[in-house]
């Protein structure tokens, strides 16, 4: 049974080969050409009616057009702001880790834990 399949297998794949093949060569070339034009008229004309479809329903939507246009942001100044915002909360993340790691050193050259610091009556 898997002889079968094998044997299957190796002709599908000889033929699409061969097709490949005598598709690549000289004398098929016109006929192809001739076909590929006679058949490009038929679908060019689906082409031109979602062309028209889209340029009358979907592009004055987003170019600012037409009724119903939606006004989209400017990209640039937002991506600014953003990067902005992510540079301050960076520096203020990196502020606070600073403080905290050298808080935690200086308690520990001290010999204080911070467990110690908690019992400590506050002024």
């Amino acid at each position: 049974m898997e002889t079968g399949i094998l044997i299957k297998s190796v002709v599908l794949v000889g033929v699409v080969l061969g097709v490949l093949f005598a598709s690549q060569q000289a004398f098929f070339t016109k006929n192809v050409k001739d076909y590929s034009s006679s058949q490009g008229s038929a679908g060019n004309q689906y082409l031109e009616k979602a062309k028209g479809w889209f340029s009358e329903n979907v592009y004055p939507r987003g170019s600012g057009g037409g009724s119903g246009a939606v006004q989209l942001p400017d990209v640039t100044t937002i991506a600014k702001t953003e990067i902005e915002k992510q540079k301050k909360n960076l520096a203020q993340n990196s502020l606070d880790a600073t403080k905290i790691f050298l808080a935690k050193e200086a308690l520990d050259v001290l010999g204080v834990k911070a467990e110690d610091l908690a019992k400590c009556p506050v002024n």
